[in-house]
């Protein structure tokens, strides 16, 4: 690859002892120049927060305090693994001083011989990006506590106290924390699902694990940005030239009909700036979750069309007292997210999870309701053209995703279309405030279905995996859902910011959306 080739400039490149830089592609770029837009909330735009529960089963006479050691050892060891084998977690994106470009900068903090300095600054390293929580706090307390977003990738652990009965398992609770220029959903979950391996390697193997140190060895495995990894051309074929011109027209035409409202989730008004980040989740049970994927089935959806179909409904509900004299055209539009590992070039289709590897839909879902004038029952009540209704719109869902998913060429007009979506201030310009809260806020489902097969739930016979679920911050009124399936277990979760809304409205939205799946789908009765 020469220097004037439109791809050099993506290649990791050593810049001096120790530190390596490539540029960031479109992809990228959209989630830094968010970064900088939002940067007066002191958050970062679609931070990414993932957690799970580990519990290690105490080897045949081992005292509550050897597990506790063994345990927090492995963790620690692993962290540093998965650090190695996936440097690009341990990056930093910057802004060339020069040209105000966003740059990829990895530090290794030392140059490739100084084995003695590369082992102290693993550790020093170490300290700073594996963090231990107070052991009195819960999960969901800090899942709620709005924790800051740092800069480097981030694994934090809450050390649950052990217990004195022989044989019970030690727990921990873990959290990632990776900011959305470095990585994705699928990539978060492969990354968790990279590091329970290793954890489970390191408990059993204990003093034998070998610990590795970097050195330099590891900057093979930078990872390039998805424009590399997907081989998309630098610049658009003739056929995405032809769809890039169409899109104004695609727009227009798709475009709710005359008079129609946009059917958004109320929020309270007044707050301009983003407070907390907070979670609300239920879970729906392995009987449950059978019966679902049953009528699922049966209807011809999947578990993802039911539940992003129900939003909509739901959503027509809380707008019910605005209703007038006449009936009230709404549309419910949402982007969805693919997963663009498949469709990567090797290896960067399998080995590279940490990485931002998807690409965001450029057209949203349609789907058009009525809210019924006054004293007629409509779409809100009449049970029988409800359930018509949601029949019809599940198959207008479903349709978006299979033509979204069959799209080769996807990953390139998303590309070209969010490539410079943020007007990005002048290098070391004063943040500005925030953009102002959207009138119409977004309720918006991501759900990449059962991770069972990218997170082992027994990694060794040592250890267990639950209590799965991820979440991306949210700076604005909009809310995003989440729908995870792990071991037979749905977590089904929003998450929010309480400057616009409050824990109970939020609580009481997540239930009645799955009632209306369960409603629905004839599992239960209305």
């Amino acid at each position: 690859m020469t220097q004037t080739d439109p791809y050099a400039k993506y290649v990791w490149r050593q810049t001096e002892p120790g530190v390596w830089k490539r540029s960031l592609d479109e992809v990228e770029g959209f989630y830094a120049g968010a970064h900088l837009i939002y940067a007066a909330t002191g958050r970062k735009y679609r931070y990414v927060t993932g957690h799970f529960s580990l519990d290690f089963q105490p080897p045949s006479g081992s005292s509550a305090q050897d597990i506790e050691a063994r345990a927090d050892d492995a963790l620690k060891k692993a962290w540093v693994a998965l650090r190695y084998r996936h440097p690009t977690i341990a990056s930093k994106t910057e802004r060339d001083p020069t040209t105000g470009d966003f740059i990829k900068v990895y530090r290794n903090g030392h140059a490739a011989t100084a084995t003695a300095t590369a082992t102290a600054t693993a550790t020093l390293d170490l300290d700073a990006t594996f963090v231990t929580l107070p052991a009195t706090l819960s999960a969901e307390e800090h899942a709620n506590a709005d924790p800051p977003h740092p800069d480097y990738s981030t694994l934090s652990v809450i050390p649950t106290p052990g217990s004195e009965e022989p044989g019970r398992p030690l727990r921990r609770e873990i959290f990632f924390q990776i900011a959305h220029d470095t990585i994705d959903g699928m990539g978060g979950w492969l990354l968790m699902g990279d590091y329970v391996k290793l954890v489970g390697q390191a408990f059993e193997q204990g003093r034998d694990y070998p610990v590795p140190v970097c050195d330099g060895s590891e900057a093979d495995r930078l990872s390039p940005p998805l424009r590399v990894a997907a081989a998309i051309p630098p610049t658009p074929t003739e056929s995405l030239q032809k769809r890039l011109a169409n899109l104004g027209a695609e727009f227009a035409a798709s475009q709710p009909p005359e008079g129609a409202r946009t059917l958004s989730i109320p929020y309270k008004k007044g707050a301009t700036v983003a407070g907390n980040q907070q979670v609300v989740h239920l879970t729906i049970g392995e009987a449950e979750n059978v019966a679902i994927a049953q009528a699922c089935k049966a209807a011809g959806i999947s578990v993802t069309h039911a539940f992003h179909t129900a939003i909509p409904f739901v959503l027509l509900n809380l707008h019910a007292g605005e209703r007038g004299s006449e009936p009230i055209p709404m549309r419910y539009s949402s982007l969805l997210l693919r997963n663009e590992r498949p469709n990567c070039v090797p290896p960067y289709d399998k080995e590279h999870p940490a990485t931002v590897y998807h690409s965001i839909s450029v057209q949203a879902i349609p789907v058009d309701l009525t809210l019924p004038p006054l004293g007629e029952k409509g779409e809100l009540e009449d049970e029988e053209i409800r359930k018509t209704r949601y029949l019809e719109a599940a198959r207008i869902v479903k349709s978006w995703y299979q033509k979204f998913s069959a799209d080769p060429e996807y990953a390139a007009l998303g590309i070209a279309v969010y490539g410079n979506v943020w007007p990005v201030p002048p290098v070391g310009a004063e943040p500005g405030p925030p953009p102002p809260p959207e009138e119409d806020a977004a309720a918006l489902l991501s759900s990449l279905g059962r991770i069972d097969g990218v997170i082992p739930s027994k990694p060794s016979g040592a250890l267990d995996v639950s209590d799965t679920w991820m979440v991306a911050h949210i700076l604005g009124p909009e809310i995003g859902v989440y729908l995870t399936g792990y071991r037979g277990i749905t977590d089904f979760r929003i998450a929010y910011n309480d400057a616009w809304h409050d824990r109970e409205e939020m609580e009481v939205f997540l239930r009645k959306v799955h009632s209306e799946v369960l409603w629905q789908l004839g599992i239960q009765e209305k």
